[in-house]
């Protein structure tokens, strides 16, 4: 099996497993039995359960955002693929274990911010102290509201999160217009 065949197999397994049993009680054997691979394999893939957890995630992440997609897009397709597998990612979260999604989704959520503040007219003026203020901002913005919404049982309507993204898009322009 190739690298990335592995990957998704033991990814896969790691779903299947989660529809069965909390987080908590999911171990590195149970996920490499259900994948078909040793332990060593796994453990060539990812450094432990919630290394994969976390890539998870960030897969998610990634694929909710295309390079031509707006920021609406983007977070109604994060919504979406949420929504869709709302146990599994529920089980990983309500983990007792899994400690802090907001410090784990912060790198990934800095690179989309700033995707998206290059997609706006004027970001190319900003000096740079002004660009990381506001990518450091909005991050915080994105990570509290998502983390919200994931550990709260996502609860948020999908119209709401249109809503959201539209003043996020406006205050994030505004904030562009102020400074450059």
């Amino acid at each position: 099996m190739s690298g990335k065949l592995t990957e998704k197999a033991i990814k896969e397994a790691f779903g299947s497993l989660l529809d069965e049993k909390p987080f908590d009680r999911i171990t590195v054997k149970d996920i490499s039995s259900r994948a078909g691979i040793n332990r060593q394999t796994f453990y060539y893939h990812f450094t432990d359960i919630y290394d994969l957890a976390l890539s998870i995630f960030i897969d998610a992440c990634e694929e909710c955002i295309g390079e031509d997609d707006d920021l609406c897009s983007a977070m109604l397709g994060f919504y979406d693929y949420f929504s869709a597998r709302k146990r599994p990612f529920m089980n990983v979260l309500r983990s007792s274990q899994y400690g802090s999604l907001s410090i784990r989704l912060e790198p990934h959520l800095r690179k989309m911010v700033s995707f998206l503040l290059d997609g706006i007219d004027g970001s190319g003026r900003l000096s740079s102290d002004s660009r990381s203020m506001i990518i450091g901002y909005f991050t915080l913005s994105a990570s509290s509201f998502i983390c919200r919404w994931l550990t709260s049982g996502m609860d948020i309507s999908r119209e709401s999160v249109s809503q959201l993204s539209r003043i996020i898009e406006s205050n994030l322009a505004n904030t562009v217009r102020l400074l450059s």
